[in-house]
């Protein structure tokens, strides 16, 4: 025997929006601004002028009897993959200019790819070439 005075239930969408409005009503009550969290920004790096020739680092050397601080130089690289590749996040593609040590790391990339490429359509020991034997 429900009494018909009585209000009919809430969604609990509607109880936690009422909730909410409490809540939010005795923050302003106590001098509390509420504001959103911020959003995390992304950073981009900023674009910085290089010039094939500058020295971008030192790299330590080691010789017997002393340490010696050898320069990397900036110099431009022309990257051949069309996509590109990545090294810590940073993607180098067409010219670029990047120092010494990275530019043979690009090539190295670059070589290995090539090779991998080059492997997907070799004969894969099938075939014996003279002189060189593959398998």
């Amino acid at each position: 025997m429900e009494d018909s005075t009585d209000k009919p239930k809430k969604s609990i969408d509607e109880q936690l929006a009422d909730a909410n409005r409490k809540f939010d009503a005795r923050l302003e009550a106590e001098g509390v601004r509420v504001r959103p969290k911020p959003q995390k920004q992304i950073v981009r790096p900023k674009a910085q002028k290089h010039r094939p020739g500058d020295i971008a680092h030192y790299h330590p050397n080691e010789t017997e009897y002393e340490i010696i601080d050898v320069p990397c130089y900036y110099v431009e690289h022309n990257v051949r993959d069309r996509k590109g590749f990545t090294i810590n996040g940073v993607r180098y593609r067409n010219k670029v200019v990047v120092p010494m040590c990275t530019a043979n790391y690009l090539a190295m990339m670059e070589n290995r790819h090539q090779a991998m490429e080059r492997a997907v359509f070799e004969n894969r020991g099938r075939q014996l070439d003279y002189g060189e034997l593959r398998g």
